[in-house]
């Protein structure tokens, strides 16, 4: 059996990004965000999760960034 996976919660995410715990509601809705667990009502995210989106998210210049976005969401849809 593999280790077992660190789990956050949507408290403990929107603090490290400094986000509202609305906006990572709106990204489940929207399926822009990190993936998530639903464990009856509690939304829990796994550590490699928030990893993958993080590095999915990096940019090497800003100019970058709204091709990237669109590219991302579009994908993700």
């Amino acid at each position: 059996m593999k280790n077992p996976t660190s789990l956050l919660t949507q408290d403990n995410v929107a603090e490290r990004w400094g986000v509202a715990l609305s906006t990572l509601a709106k990204w489940r809705c929207n399926g822009n965000g990190p993936a998530f667990l639903k464990m009856g009502a509690r939304i829990l995210y796994r550590e490699e999760d928030l990893f993958s989106y993080e590095i999915s998210r990096l940019r090497s210049s800003t100019s970058e960034s709204k091709s990237m976005d669109k590219k991302s969401e579009t994908a993700d849809t």
